[in-house]
């Protein structure tokens, strides 16, 4: 018969799942709980599975469960990361944590849908100024953001189009980029449709699957990559079929003028794109409001690590140089304030995930331009594991001493 110990592991392994936990961390937070509890815990986790052995070897039985890739919410990852420390410092039988994990859960979104399609919106329109997009562009940019942000929100209520998201979505941002061209003849089409994708792309996952093979998590982070590599596949094939819906479109339209010199970005548009990503960032992945000074200067710190770094050794190394003093930040920020080092890592990451290079790769490969499309997947890779290696050296320099 299952004790109550078993089952508050297997509610807390689901959970920890759930909201987007790397395997090393899932396993090591369990390793924490069961030791404290006395059960003796074997878990083995993939983006799609969950095993765990409890029980000496000789009469181990094992839980299989069957799961949906979690996705990030750092403010239900605070309340968990409290409740394991909890539970190891002893302030917490099995009865109080089986309570406190299902108020967790039943816990409301931070943000709601009309805030995740502003983050939508803002993120899109920043990543545009980031690719040294124009005032008209960054600004369509952000307007079909907003309509990608309103197909992920339907997206969550209908099993179909959950199935489909990122085909339509990627379709829908090509169309429209497209259609705007007839308007704005000058307009780089290519850039806005990026940018206004650009919450979808797996950058971050990326780097995760990365972390987990270089953890020795070999099943993990092989799924996780082949995962990656799937969506940016979809991503690339539903902006090929709106690019070339909106082409056919516009063939049946009178011709557009001459491009006219689109007015630039001014100066400051960088470092206020700067201040407002972090802050989409924090809404698209539910962390609370309290952190918000600490996402932004996490994100100035990664932001300005990297291009320090890039000035110095490189773009290759200066992405991981980012990382590193994003790292160092993060673990020392987690040992002063008792907090997870994931809370302000994570939205500092996405100013330098590499998403971006392994779109344009996909892309490459299905415009059948081959070489090229080699060249940005491999350099993507690169890029993802130089960000690795300045987190894992972060880790050994300044420890986060932190549960998650």
């Amino acid at each position: 018969m299952q004790s109550d110990a078993e089952a508050f592991v297997l509610e807390l392994v689901q959970a920890l799942h759930r909201h987007g936990l790397p395997a090393y961390r899932i396993e090591d937070a369990l390793q924490r709980v069961g030791k404290r509890l006395g059960l003796e815990l074997n878990v083995f986790t993939v983006p799609t599975g969950l095993t765990l052995g409890i029980g000496p070897l000789a009469s181990q039985h094992v839980r299989l469960l069957r799961v949906q890739p979690g996705s990030i919410h750092l403010g239900r990852t605070h309340a968990l990361a409290e409740l394991i420390e909890d539970i190891d410092a002893g302030r917490l039988d099995v009865a109080g944590a089986r309570a406190r994990l299902t108020e967790i859960e039943r816990q409301p979104h931070l943000h709601g849908p009309l805030a995740l399609v502003a983050a939508f919106a803002l993120a899109s329109a920043a990543s545009a100024v980031f690719f040294g997009a124009r005032a008209a562009e960054v600004a369509v940019s952000g307007a079909i953001g907003a309509v990608v942000g309103m197909l992920a929100s339907g997206a969550e209520r209908h099993v179909r189009l959950a199935r489909l998201f990122e085909v339509l979505a990627a379709a829908a941002a090509a169309f429209v980029a497209g259609l705007v061209t007839a308007v704005l003849p000058g307009l780089e089409r290519e850039s806005v449709v990026l940018a206004s994708i650009i919450v979808l792309l797996p950058g971050y996952t990326l780097t995760v699957a990365m972390n987990e093979l270089a953890a020795r998590h070999y099943s993990s982070g092989t799924a996780r990559l082949g995962g990656v590599l799937a969506t940016m596949f979809l991503l690339a094939c539903g902006a090929a079929a709106g690019t070339a819906g909106a082409d056919a479109t516009l063939a049946l339209l009178p011709a557009a003028g001459p491009a006219e010199a689109l007015a630039p970005l001014p100066t400051w548009g960088l470092w206020l794109a700067l201040f407002l990503s972090p802050l989409a960032f924090k809404v698209l992945f539910q962390a609370r409001d309290r952190d918000a000074p600490w996402i932004v200067g996490a994100a100035w710190v990664a932001f300005l690590g990297a291009r320090a770094g890039s000035a110095w050794l490189g773009p290759l190394l200066g992405a991981g140089c980012g990382a590193f003093v994003l790292g160092l930040a993060s673990n020392a920020l987690a040992r002063l304030r008792l907090r997870p080092s994931s809370i302000t890592t994570v939205p500092g990451l996405l100013v330098l995930v590499p998403g971006s290079l392994g779109f344009r790769g996909v892309s490459s490969f299905l415009a059948e331009d081959s070489l090229p499309g080699v060249e940005l997947v491999a350099r993507m890779l690169a890029v993802a594991m130089a960000l690795v290696s300045g987190l894992l050296l972060a880790g050994v320099v300044v420890p986060s001493q932190r549960t998650l």
